[in-house]
């Protein structure tokens, strides 16, 4: 038939995927006889420390967030609203912040130099595939990191604290209704 592409199967080979090769600079040539099964495995093994370490990030910012709430509710609780308990109370919300900030900073720190030990050891064939590795699992952890973490710590004590519990309709001026 005319146009159709030849069939390799037909002739007994297997069908092979076919791309550019990488410039020679590009190559990291101690590492191309390592298998692909131990380059995803290694990967997956890489995910999860990754995932550990920011657990770990998330499970102290929880902390923080959910005893600093406690501590200022008690302030503010025990002391009839005075001068020394407001300010108190504020204190320990403004040390907590920067408990928070200072957990994620190092967080962050331990991530990136976890990750590129890691993605060393992923043995990637070239440098563009160590670089991308190390990007994407840098980009994906600093965003859940900084982002999401304290966003979720943030929730879970709004929660914990019954802030939505009074909330009615009416009250909703987002929507202008």
């Amino acid at each position: 038939v005319a146009g159709s592409k030849p069939q390799l199967k037909a002739a007994g080979f297997k069908p092979m995927r076919v791309r550019a090769a990488p410039e020679p600079s590009d190559i990291e040539w101690e590492n191309l006889h390592v298998p692909h099964s131990y380059r995803r495995k290694m990967r997956l093994f890489n995910g999860l420390a990754v995932l550990l370490v920011m657990a770990f990030s998330t499970l102290l910012q929880l902390v923080i967030n959910l005893s600093q709430a406690e501590v200022a509710r008690s302030l503010l609780s025990d002391a009839d609203s005075s001068a020394s308990a407001s300010s108190s109370a504020e204190f320990v919300s403004q040390s907590a912040s920067l408990a928070a900030a200072a957990i994620t900073f190092i967080s962050n720190w331990v991530l990136k130099r976890l990750c590129m030990i890691l993605t060393k050891r992923e043995k990637n064939a070239t440098q563009t595939g160590y670089e991308t590795g190390l990007y994407l699992k840098l980009a994906i952890a600093y965003s859940v990191n900084t982002c999401a973490v304290p966003l979720l710590a943030r929730v879970i004590d709004s929660f914990r604290s019954n802030y939505f519990e009074g909330y009615t309709h009416e009250q909703d001026t987002f929507f202008g209704t």
